[in-house]
């Protein structure tokens, strides 16, 4: 199967959950997040995707309320520009969020930082393999976000399907990512 066959195949899946299996994944996804983000107070600038629940994605919205509220922690998140240019903006409680095009909630404001600030990025995904490549939905967005963090940037995807065993078709611009926490648990490369 190729990247465009495996993005079809997954998003079909990801549709297919029942509301409450979908609910149940998401809620073990944020228990299990929170639980190591305070197992690990070295990770203070979070980069974190406003997650489209239309299109089932990871919910990270109780995530992103969690780290706004949080004295450790500061919460960025993606705005997209030219396609694949993302910018990061520093979320405050009174930022204003707006939906663009995509569906996608992105920031009002312009305190925007570079990706080498960020100690932990999650990444969205559809799908993923056992050695830490992930297919997303092929804009390349997060690819040349990800080849811009810091090497010691913990690359953390969120998914709602476990691994598969192995994705034959790897890019030499893509990304692998450090570890990916599904509702079964973390997958560590």
């Amino acid at each position: 199967m190729n990247k465009e066959t495996l993005r079809n195949l997954y998003l079909e899946k990801r549709k297919l959950l029942t509301p409450n299996e979908y609910k149940r994944r998401c809620s073990v996804i944020e228990q299990q997040l929170l639980q190591f983000l305070a197992k690990h107070p070295e990770f203070k600038n979070i980069h974190i995707f406003l997650s489209m629940e239309s299109q089932k994605e990871v919910n990270t919205w109780g995530i992103f309320e969690h780290l706004l509220l949080s004295k450790e922690h500061k919460v960025y998140v993606p705005k997209t520009r030219k396609k694949p240019v993302l910018s990061h903006h520093l979320m405050h409680s009174k930022t204003e969020l707006l939906v663009n095009k995509w569906g996608i909630s992105e920031p009002t404001n312009n305190d925007t930082f570079e990706a080498s600030t960020f100690d932990l990025v999650l990444v969205p995904l559809l799908c993923f393999d056992t050695k830490g490549y992930r297919i997303g939905y092929g804009g390349g967005f997060y690819d040349k976000f990800l080849s811009e963090c810091r090497p010691n940037c913990l690359k953390l995807g969120v998914s709602l399907a476990p691994p598969l065993d192995n994705l034959d078709y790897v890019e030499p611009h893509d990304i692998p990512l450090n570890m990916v926490l599904s509702h079964l648990g973390f997958d560590k490369f």
